[in-house]
């Protein structure tokens, strides 16, 4: 379950800091849509960096193999607990992709997580 949500405003500072946790992480990219049902993107990939775009208004998600864009994000959510988990980005066309996070990424409960996006 998804827990809090990142204002537009700080997208991208939010998504700077945020590739700087994760070089080499390894990711999963999974969307879920009414057309498509729910399917595997990318599947296990080191993550190369996150770049939100405000004049093309998109999201890039870049992996050691692939460059993967969300057009039009109308939301940015985290599933966290103390550790960032997922992230959940709805586009305006109501389509959903999670972000999942094979190792979690630590960030101090909420004092840190605030400062993340803010």
């Amino acid at each position: 379950m998804f827990t809090s949500g990142i204002e537009r405003k700080n997208w991208t500072r939010f998504f700077d800091r945020l590739s700087k946790l994760t070089i080499g992480r390894q990711i999963l990219l999974e969307l879920i849509s009414e057309e498509v049902g729910d399917q595997i993107e990318e599947d296990w990939k080191a993550a190369q960096g996150f770049y939100f775009d405000h004049a093309g208004d998109a999201l890039y998600v870049r992996t050691a193999e692939a460059e993967h864009i969300i057009f039009r994000p109308m939301d940015i959510m985290l599933m966290e607990d103390g550790l960032v988990r997922a992230l959940g980005i709805r586009d305006a066309e109501g389509k959903l992709e999670i972000i999942h996070f094979r190792d979690p990424i630590f960030i101090e409960a909420r004092r840190e997580t605030s400062a993340l996006y803010e």
